[in-house]
């Protein structure tokens, strides 16, 4: 009598697993330049526009520049930021979960009690 690893589960259409086609290469650097540019037109428009307002008082005027800087840092931070959580949820395999037979609640059902169901 053969023993059956109960991890050995043949895949049915139900949790079958799509596999995704890889990323070109050449996205990772373009989005990088992408977020940079726009991190960069940010700053040029904003510190421009704050060295034409008439502000008399030079503590400020500094205040409102440092205020330019963190509001490009949080452009930059935030669009890197965006890109990992896309690259992140392309990771997620397709057809993990299905509707019919494994819920994505952290609640144990009786559907998603045996080893078939479970995230590899």
């Amino acid at each position: 009598m053969d023993m059956v690893d109960s991890q050995d589960v043949p895949a049915t259409p139900s949790n079958s697993v799509t596999p995704r086609t890889p990323l070109p290469r050449w996205t990772v650097p373009v989005v990088a330049l992408v977020v940079l540019a726009t991190t960069a037109v940010v700053l040029v428009v904003l510190w421009r526009w704050v060295d034409g307002l008439a502000l008399v008082d030079v503590d400020k005027k500094a205040t409102a520049q440092l205020d330019v800087v963190k509001v490009a840092a949080s452009i930059a931070v935030g669009g890197g930021g965006l890109f990992a959580l896309y690259l992140a949820a392309r990771r997620h395999p397709v057809g993990l979960w299905s509707a019919t037979s494994c819920p994505p609640t952290k609640a144990v059902s009786p559907a998603c009690a045996t080893p078939a169901c479970w995230p590899r």
